[in-house]
């Protein structure tokens, strides 16, 4: 009996063996983690999955290897957006995720500067961290907002992909799992929307990529992984479109609540796909919608990465700035 048990294992132990190999030949790899050597500027956030930390942070530049970028994080984990010209002003709160924050360019570059010089009687706060859909903005937007008196206009900034961020999908969780040691202090995970049966909106506590024991040794491990992660939340692309607008609706009742205006901006770099949806959305849903995304793709982005350069942030500012007068929404 002994023998046949010992003999089964050596079976399975071989066939294992060869099933990597024939992996390896055929492309596959095993896990690899996207490695840098600049400094995190996350932190672990028990209810978020990370947040900003204070700090003064130089980021080597993607696009351009001579440039460094200087990230400066506040207190509050808002990012530095210049100086009104004065103290007492009524506030507007920037969310989102890394278009909002300015990943890939310095503190003066980002829209959120640059919007600060177009109103110098209003304090622009930018809250945007990177990796953000619109559920963990609308979680953070409950922190801050009951810490920020007299804000007068709450400006989320969505990108399309948003929507695969809200519902965790797999393929999000695994990008995240591989930038573990891209900013992230520890393993990122993130709380996410579901539509529950009576049609509402819930917010399900943080979840994670499975990391399995040698994925870094075994390329089948690493599919087996990617196998599981793809079958346990493909389900959740079905929620997609409505998580976004409760999501969406949730925000403008917490900006309400606190006598402010909320506005949804459509930052995305991509104009070749419709927006009606998005339209569509917001006028049966009162929302204030504007469409900034840009006119030419190349044009606007960095070299080498899917940001929007000093250009593009520019053409974000002008383009909310204008609508915010064209509505009113300022004073």
């Amino acid at each position: 009996m002994r023998k046949k048990i010992l003999f089964c294992f050596l079976i399975i132990i071989i066939s294992l063996v060869i099933l990597e190999l024939f992996l390896r030949l055929v492309g596959f790899e095993a896990w690899k983690t996207n490695r840098n050597s600049h400094e995190t500027i996350f932190e672990f956030n028990s209810k978020l999955g990370w947040i900003s930390k204070q700090g003064n942070y130089l980021i080597p530049s993607i696009s351009n290897t001579k440039k460094i970028n200087k990230f400066t994080i506040e207190k509050s984990s808002n990012r530095y957006s210049g100086k009104p010209k004065q103290n007492k002003l009524k506030k507007i709160i920037l969310i989102g995720g890394s278009f909002t924050q300015g990943a890939g360019v310095s503190d003066d570059e980002t829209f959120a500067y640059q919007l600060q010089s177009l109103l110098p009687n209003h304090k622009i706060l930018n809250f945007g961290q990177a990796g953000y859909g619109s559920i963990q903005s609308l979680l953070l937007l409950e922190q801050i907002i009951k810490q920020t008196n007299k804000t007068n206009i709450v400006i989320y900034g969505f990108i399309n992909h948003h929507l695969r961020r809200n519902v965790a999908r797999g393929e999000w969780l695994e990008i995240l799992q591989k930038s573990t040691n891209s900013g992230f202090s520890r393993k990122p995970s993130i709380p996410y929307g579901v539509i529950d049966k009576q049609n509402n909106l819930k917010i399900n506590p943080r979840t994670s990529y499975l990391t399995l024991p040698f994925r870094e040794n075994s390329a089948l491990i690493t599919i087996v992984e990617k196998i599981y992660m793809k079958q346990t939340t493909r389900f959740r692309k079905k929620h997609q479109q409505e998580v976004l607008l409760k999501s969406l609706i949730q925000m403008n009742k917490i900006a309400k609540k606190n006598k402010s205006n909320f506005v949804f901006v459509n930052l995305d770099l991509d104009k070749s796909k419709s927006d009606k949806i998005l339209i569509k959305m917001s006028e049966e849903n009162k929302l204030h919608y504007v469409d900034c995304r840009t006119p030419e793709f190349e044009k606007f982005k960095l070299k080498n990465e899917y940001h929007p350069s000093k250009l593009g942030h520019r053409y974000y500012s002008k383009c909310i700035n204008d609508f915010l007068r064209e509505k009113k929404l300022l004073f």
